[in-house]
């Protein structure tokens, strides 16, 4: 997969500090040479800094059908023992930055020269790798290798931005601009997918490791360029801190370190009230928990009002999901919202009640809603409630009644006619796809027609008989269901096959023309 650098640069100010550090610095005589011979102070050229997109939700997105609750008897909600709080960033004077080095061998002067002053990002680029080729050891190899990286980061080449980085921090281990790359790049390829599911838990401890050494270098960050103001300089400092909890917090929240998770990204809400990824993020912080934490029900409806159009109704299908599963029905979740969309935080003491008992719960949703109504979330939850009577209500309900749904496909059954789905929203939202669906085929589509494990699908069948633990409903008279037609998928017809040129066709015992 081709990879894309998905983060945008600072404010312009930052960048203008770019071009003026490149055109200004000043000259000195080179020791021991002509006073014709100027000296290039190293770093004229301040190293561009990213600041990273919004986060996009991370969590499994709710299935498009059959997301009803399954509403259960839920603990007390987890509590996380008390932790540091997360300083925040640095403020005061910049730290005085070190002498700019000299270079005091012409030839190697000039290679710099050219290099930083060059016209375009892609002819910088070259000169500077040439540069640090064939100069691996000069004293303006950290200050080069900023410039590199602003160099890289304008032409959007992530991989050499990363490497450079990592040659910034090898060089100068306190570059907090170098480590907010490697951040930064690494979060991004986490979230766009680019990184194996596999090997998600081990990028995201080296993010931590990213972003935690670039924490701790930041108080001893100097001014990039000497005509930054110290307001353009805090917020810069602002910016920097904000990308390294962020992204301890995003790293905590792969590896399922849901109580780090919500310290790191708690203090990114305290900053920015209104900043969706942050919300979104709590949310699944605390509502992944076992059990969740009742606080989290607010973060998603918070993100729900802060969310970007494209990803509002699949959040707004989770945080309702898991408030339902929660609390039984979504009575009081317009409450929450109003609460959310008001207020920067949770209210002192916010909770949400759990739900009632199971056989309670399904007594109430059998006098409520009518079976054929009911979504197959809900009838799992009755057939295992511990109710009978709503249970043995139900069941004779659906038995050898069609049921049409919308799932997963999950892989082939027993036999050559039976296939296993995913129906229910937990097993539809695994990873991969968890079967509780066994249907037998009585229309099977062509071997071209048949989805592939994974592939969501519309089926139809016949509930005959199920096991309670783990759930498995058996099918029969079943089909998978075209999509487009709304009908069962039946096999394409078969394609006569060409007739070869120059023959022609005759019944079975006459004789050609003419014999």
């Amino acid at each position: 997969m081709k990879k894309v650098l998905l983060i945008v640069m600072l404010p312009a100010w930052l960048a203008l500090l770019a071009q003026q550090g490149a055109q200004t610095g000043s000259a000195t005589q080179q020791s021991g040479a002509s006073s014709q011979t100027q000296t290039m102070p190293a770093g004229q050229q301040a190293g561009q800094m990213q600041q990273p997109p919004a986060t996009p939700p991370q969590p499994a997105q709710p299935a498009a059908a059959q997301n009803m609750a399954q509403p259960a008897v839920q603990p007390a909600a987890s509590a996380c023992p008390a932790a540091e709080a997360v300083p925040g960033p640095p403020s005061g004077p910049a730290p005085p930055a070190s002498k700019p080095p000299e270079i005091k061998d012409q030839a190697e002067y000039n290679a710099y020269v050219a290099a930083v002053q060059a016209s375009t990002p892609q002819a910088k680029a070259s000169g500077l790798e040439g540069f640090l080729t064939t100069y691996p050891n000069s004293v303006a190899k950290a200050d080069a290798l900023n410039a590199l990286m602003t160099a890289y980061q304008q032409t959007g080449n992530a991989d050499k931005l990363q490497q450079t980085a990592q040659r910034a921090v090898d060089a100068d281990p306190n570059n907090a601009i170098a480590w907010v790359y490697l951040a930064a790049l690494l979060r991004n390829r986490i979230e766009s997918g680019q990184v194996p599911a596999n090997q998600v838990p081990e990028m995201a401890t080296q993010l931590a490791q990213f972003a935690q050494k670039g924490l701790d270098a930041l108080p001893r960050q100097p001014k990039p360029s000497d005509q930054m103001s110290d307001a353009q300089f805090q917020q810069l400092r602002d910016q920097l801190w904000q990308e390294f909890v962020r992204g301890l917090g995003f790293a905590a929240l792969q590896n399922k370190d849901y109580c780090k998770a919500q310290q790191f990204i708690s203090a990114i809400a305290r900053q920015n009230p209104n900043d969706f990824a942050a919300a979104y993020q709590l949310a699944t912080a605390y509502l992944e928990q076992t059990p969740p934490n009742p606080v989290g029900f607010w973060w998603g409806a918070k993100a729900v009002s802060l969310a970007p159009a494209q990803n509002k109704d699949a959040i707004q299908k989770y945080a309702t999901y898991k408030y339902t599963k929660f609390h039984g029905d979504n009575e009081g979740w317009d409450q929450v919202m109003a609460s959310a969309a008001s207020s920067p935080a949770p209210p002192a003491g916010f909770t949400v009640a759990p739900a009632p008992t199971p056989p309670e719960q399904a007594a109430k949703m059998v006098a409520s809603k009518p079976i054929d109504q009911m979504s197959l979330d809900e009838i799992q939850f009755i057939l295992t409630s511990g109710n009978q009577q709503a249970a043995d209500q139900v069941w004779n309900g659906i038995k050898d009644k069609p049921i049409a749904a919308e799932g997963k496909y999950v892989g082939p059954g027993d036999n050559p006619d039976s296939v296993q789905l995913a129906g229910l929203y937990d097993d539809i939202t695994a990873t991969p796809a968890k079967a509780d669906i066994a249907m037998t085929l009585a229309i099977k589509p062509g071997p071209k027609q048949m989805p592939k494990p994974g592939d969501t699908v519309d089926f139809q069948g016949n509930p005959v008989s199920f096991t309670p633990n783990p759930f498995m409903i058996t099918m029969e008279k079943g089909c998978l269901i075209d999509m487009k037609t709304r009908k069962c998928m039946t096999p394409a017809p078969e394609k006569p096959a060409p007739r070869r040129p120059g023959t022609t066709t005759r019944r079975p015992g006459t004789r050609p023309p003419g014999q």
